[in-house]
């Protein structure tokens, strides 16, 4: 198990931009800075050489990882983001619109509620779980570059968080998470590195 594991969402992405869920989009100009910034963070503190960096199949995560050494990155299609199924690419505004009851019933329990034709965060936690299993194998430290739901499990994964809590979790954009194991436990420093400008 890797000393140091740190954890982000991508840069901010297009789909971001206007509150559209799921989706292939690219990263803003904004995300690109954060890119950048996450790249200069991590090569400060760390031999940039040696990090592992794991991200999932989509633009958004590789996008954001570009600036590190090709050698060392990975990508794996169970850090894909929650798949919104017959709402990609829309917005819950729009959801709630022209699918009200839908928009409620996931209202009422994000966690249990399954996207027609897509996942829960349930199916989500049974996916992304086997993340662990990789990142326990590695001995270096390691980089995971995911989505908003992606983050929310991993982190209920380190921190044994309540299943109904953990699709509130609070996972802020261009905010890296840095997890430091002491005594087999690991603490977590919460570092803003760029500022979002729309």
């Amino acid at each position: 198990m890797p000393n140091i594991i740190y954890l982000t969402r991508h840069g901010q992405s297009e789909h971001n931009l206007y509150n559209k869920i799921g989706g292939n989009s690219s990263i803003t100009i904004s995300g690109k800075n954060y890119a950048i910034d996450l790249f200069e963070y991590i090569n400060k503190n760390e031999d940039v050489n040696k990090v592992k960096v794991f991200t999932s199949e989509l633009k958004r995560t590789q996008q954001t990882a570009e600036h590190f050494p090709n050698k060392n990155k990975s990508i794996h299609g169970i850090l894909n983001e929650i798949d919104a199924g017959n709402f990609d690419n829309m917005t819950y505004e729009e959801i709630k619109i022209k699918y009200p009851k839908e928009y409620s019933q996931r209202k009422n329990n994000k966690f249990a509620y399954r996207y027609p034709s897509g996942e829960s965060y349930y199916d989500l936690k049974n996916r992304v779980k086997e993340i662990m299993n990789v990142i326990q194998k590695e001995d270096n430290n390691v980089l995971v570059v995911c989505h908003n739901a992606v983050l929310r499990i991993i982190y209920s994964l380190f921190f044994n968080i309540e299943d109904n809590e953990i699709p509130h979790l609070d996972i802020p954009l261009h905010t890296l998470f840095k997890l430091t194991k002491t005594n087999n436990n690991f603490q977590i420093e919460e570092i803003k590195l760029t500022k979002i400008q729309v």
